[in-house]
């Protein structure tokens, strides 16, 4: 099998930034790469290459840091999404960074080339960085779940969350996004024991707490929630069970138990693990009246099919094994 052309373009464009005289027109032709970048297993990428280029530690150009900085935001400018990534990029480094051998030029001359065998890294960037995703971020609520989400050192974490305090009410949309992004956030912070960020955390989600109950108790039926850290899986499934009937029976106190249930289904990548909860709650009834009717609400199709079942058959209707059997499996 024959190597892809990009290959040889990537390469030849990695050795030619290591010139300061050309690093500008290279960077500018990796980040209109990257934008048309489809992904795929062929390595190297438009971005990765970019990253190489403008990376914090070890970059792999010859040209200054004044230079550098100001490369790096022309790509944030002119290219936000491509800039975004390389932003994160760069400050995932302030964990470390794993170095590949890098393509050197072979016949271009390049005055003060950096040692390959001392890299260094660039505070000044990782500075300029964490300001541009900042920046970037403001009313943003994808852009600060990427921050918040992220693990970075613990100087460049304290600063992020700092920022968000600070930025918080400028996020008009995608509260409750930020809400349940926060959630996770204190799952992390308890298993760290840190409680200094916990109560931080507490505090923002008071502020962000949804009005409306369904995205208040959404969260509940996602996938890998921390209920307790006992040791003990029985009792973890428990309070699990609990905390989601408890949820549940707040549903059917509402005006439109059905609707929310729908709306609920929707706030869910996986199946809604509604335990006993539908089952023992006064709408069960309902339920049953509601098989009998005709088709149910989409939602439903989402509703473990055990629990469908029990229904029926504790009223002692025979007939809905096969009607709900049908009805689930489309």
């Amino acid at each position: 099998m024959g190597r892809s052309p990009q290959v040889g373009l990537l390469w030849a464009l990695e050795r030619i930034a290591w010139a300061p005289r050309w690093m500008h027109q290279c960077v500018d032709a990796l980040a209109a790469l990257a934008v048309y970048d489809p992904g795929g297993n062929v390595y190297p990428r438009p971005g990765r290459t970019l990253h190489n280029i403008l990376a914090a530690i070890a970059p792999q150009t010859a040209a200054k840091r004044p230079e550098r900085l100001a490369a790096l935001k022309r790509v944030v400018d002119r290219t936000p999404d491509i800039g975004w990534t390389l932003l994160l990029a760069i400050l995932e480094e302030s964990k470390g960074r794993f170095l590949w051998q890098a393509q050197r030029p072979e016949y271009l001359h390049v005055p003060d080339m950096p040692d390959p065998e001392h890299p260094e890294a660039d505070h000044a960037v990782f500075e300029e960085a964490l300001a541009l995703a900042i920046a970037c971020a403001r009313g943003t609520p994808s852009r600060w779940k990427d921050l918040l989400n992220a693990s970075w050192s613990r100087e460049i974490h304290e600063r992020v969350w700092t920022a968000f305090e600070e930025h918080e009410p400028l996020v008009q949309e995608g509260r409750s996004d930020l809400w349940r992004t926060l959630r996770g956030c204190r799952t992390a912070a308890l298993h760290r024991g840190d409680t200094e960020q916990l109560e931080r955390i507490l505090r923002l989600a008071q502020r962000l707490e949804p009005a409306d109950n369904v995205e208040r108790i959404a969260w509940l039926f996602g996938p890998s929630q921390t209920f307790s850290f006992s040791t003990d899986f029985a009792d973890a499934l428990r309070l699990e069970e609990q905390a989601r009937n408890a949820a549940l029976q707040s549903l059917w106190g509402s005006a439109t138990p059905w609707e929310d249930l729908e709306r609920l289904a929707g706030l869910t990548q996986d199946p809604l693990p509604l335990g006993t909860g539908l089952a023992t709650s006064p709408f069960r009834q309902d339920l049953v009246r509601r098989v009998r009717a005709g088709p149910l609400a989409s939602a439903l199709r989402k509703v473990q099919a055990p629990l469908l079942l029990r229904c029926i058959s504790d009223e002692g209707d025979d007939w809905g094994y096969d009607l709900l059997h049908e009805f689930v499996a489309s």
